[in-house]
């Protein structure tokens, strides 16, 4: 996202970089936070309205998932006067604001955005100097509240419009996960419309006789939405039985780097998929990271070829995956296909 600073190895920033540990630039910082605000579409920011774009803009994130990152950030300003007395002003009602504060007190940040305006400030010292009072709630985000709140209404709508965008599923309340029959609690929770889930909850199931039985997995590695790839709860060997396991998922058709011509001939240019595991699990298919469909060995999957270059990736039910890429054109004037 045109973060020039992070010019380092992933061993220097380590884990803390999901916390933002790492030395950014407010500007390029803001443009994030508008790839956000235009629903997933990356643009660099112009100095003047009327300079031109320095490079085509790009879709980073679904609109589904940045609604959905509107949803999780939206709150009032702290000491906000009323709704009635803001929309009177003629100010945008609804924001979405952050805060940040760097470690020892160096920086204090705050960003706050709608679909109209996008506002970002940072506090600190040239010379780097902490200071007890650079805390991004105290000192920065009073800053970006009261330039959001001083900027014009804008004719364009201030909030996204979710429909199509987002959908509702249920979830399992203890596990999370999409629910299942089985599960005793279930809510509702917003996801983008374009993600698919194809994993159910699998801690309830049916009791024979009535009622329900949960089944606790030994480690967390069985039911975490974010499959820890090494969690410290599994011993030596069964570390080295997923490894494995792992290892025998492979796309067996189409091959890696495979080549087709197109026939247009009926059902001429379909070719099934298949993959080494497809005997002993069902497996879940993706072309261009969007979801085909599932297979097993009862009920294949076949894809129907169109010209360009594809990624095609198969995940097992464990989370494995691997991925290939291959290549389909049509023939060549003159090139007859022989049957």
């Amino acid at each position: 996202m045109g973060m020039s600073t992070l010019n380092k190895s992933a061993e220097h920033y380590g884990l803390g970089l999901t916390l933002g540990n790492c030395e950014v630039r407010l500007d390029e910082l803001t443009a994030a936070y508008r790839m956000i605000a235009d629903l997933g579409r990356y643009r660099r920011l112009r100095i003047l309205a009327d300079a031109p774009e320095t490079a085509p803009p790009r879709q980073l994130l679904s609109p589904g998932t940045a609604c959905i990152l509107y949803d999780m950030m939206e709150q009032p300003f702290p000491r906000e006067p009323d709704d009635g007395l803001m929309r009177a002003r003629g100010a945008p009602t609804r924001v979405c604001w952050k805060t940040g504060t760097s470690a020892g007190y160096r920086d204090a940040w705050t960003f706050a955005f709608n679909r109209q305006y996008v506002v970002g400030v940072w506090l600190g010292n040239n010379d780097a100097r902490p200071s007890r009072r650079l805390v991004g709630a105290r000192a920065a985000l009073p800053l970006a509240a009261a330039i959001f709140r001083s900027l014009p209404a804008g004719s364009a709508p201030a909030w996204p419009d979710t429909h199509g965008n987002v959908k509702t599923v249920s979830i399992c309340v203890t596990s999370g996960l999409p629910a299942s029959p089985a599960c005793p609690a279930v809510k509702s929770a917003a996801m983008p419309r374009a993600q698919y889930l194809h994993r159910r909850c699998d801690v309830h199931h049916p009791r024979q006789g009535g009622g329900v039985i949960a089944r606790w997995p030994g480690a967390p590695m069985q039911w975490d939405l974010a499959r820890v790839k090494n969690p410290v709860a599994l011993d030596a060997d069964k570390k080295n039985a997923i490894t494995e396991e792992r290892r025998t998922l492979c796309i067996t058709s189409p091959s890696d780097q495979a080549r087709y011509v197109l026939t247009g001939e009926p059902d001429g240019d379909r070719i099934r998929l298949t993959a080494s595991l497809e005997k002993r699990a069902s497996l879940h298919w993706y072309l261009n990271d969007r979801y085909l469909g599932q297979s097993d060995a009862a009920s294949p999957l076949f894809l129907s070829l169109e010209p360009g270059v594809h990624k095609l990736s198969c995940m097992d039910p464990g989370g494995a995956t691997h991925s290939i890429q291959f290549e389909v054109v049509t023939p060549a004037r003159g090139m007859r296909l022989k049957s």
